[in-house]
This record gives structure tokens, sequence and C-alpha cells, in this order.
């Protein structure tokens, strides 16, 4: 197989799966449900650390739950992407299929793992500022690519657990 026809597979996966994610979260669902979702898990997490540890508990809390909030879209929802085959019962048609079967459902799994890394920057620049927390905002800012790097590694772990 030529590399202009794997990357042209690549891309047709990649749309299917943004296709199907938009399909079960449009847009509109998206702005209004999810991502304020995120931010208030966030933000009663962060307050929730203020109320039993002062303002070192915040901090604790402000950094862990700008990393739990990865896991709603990697761990939770990114199952579906291979469950769908599986309810569908074409998974034996991606068997027959030149990309593999992990590397289909890791191609389309995502716009769940932007999902992710995008609850999470909101997190960082929405939650970190409403509770004091401007230097830590700051650092977390600096410290995102390590955000990113969980967010897939996550991804990687909810699919393993769906497969």
């Amino acid at each position: 197989m030529s590399s202009t026809e794997l990357a042209w597979r690549v891309g047709v996966t990649v749309r299917t799966g943004f296709a199907e994610y938009r399909a079960a979260n449009p847009p509109a669902i998206l702005l209004t449900t999810t991502l304020p979702r995120a931010v208030l898990q966030c933000l009663f997490f962060t307050l929730l650390g203020r109320a039993i540890g002062g303002p070192d508990g915040a901090r604790f809390a402000y950094v862990g739950a700008v990393a739990l909030i990865l896991t709603l879209a990697t761990m939770a929802s990114i199952g579906d992407v291979p469950m769908l085959e599986k309810w569908s019962g074409t998974f034996y048609r991606l068997q027959g299929g030149v990309l593999r079967p992990a590397t289909t459902f890791f191609l389309r799994a995502l716009p769940w793992v932007a999902e992710a890394v995008v609850s999470a920057l909101l997190c960082i620049v929405i939650v970190g500022p409403a509770t004091g927390q401007g230097a830590l905002t700051v650092t977390l800012l600096a410290a995102f690519p390590l955000y990113a790097v969980m967010a897939v590694t996550a991804a990687a772990a909810g699919a393993a657990v769906a497969a």
C-alpha cells in the first residue's frame, strides 16, 4: 500500500470518527451541557478542597480536578467507539479491512481525546482565576502538554477496557 493510499484511509477513518462524535454530541449539547459540566465539576472539587484543606487543599484539588476531568471523555465515553461496531454487528468487516481494528478505533477515538483536552484547558483557564489560583493557572498552562499526554494515555486505557 502506498503512503498516499494510507493517508487517504487514515483521513477517511478520522472523518468517520468526527462524524460519529458529532452525531452523539451535537454542538449545542457540547456547548450547553458537556463542557459546562466539566468546568462545574472542576470548580466543585476545587471548592471542596478549599473547604477541607484551606488554600493548600484548594491548590491540590485544583490540579487533581483538572486531571480528573480528562476521564469524562476518555475513560467513560471512548468505550462507545468499539461498542458501536459490536452493537451494529460490523466488527467482522473491520477485521477484513486494510487498517487493523485497533488502528481504526484509535483514529476514530481522536474526537473524544480532543474533547478531553479542551475540557481540561477550559477548567484551567476558568476555574483557576475564579478560585484565586492565578499563579497556579499560569503554571498549569505551562505544563499543559503533560495533561495532553494524560488524555492520550487515559484514552488508551479506556479503549482497552472497552475492548
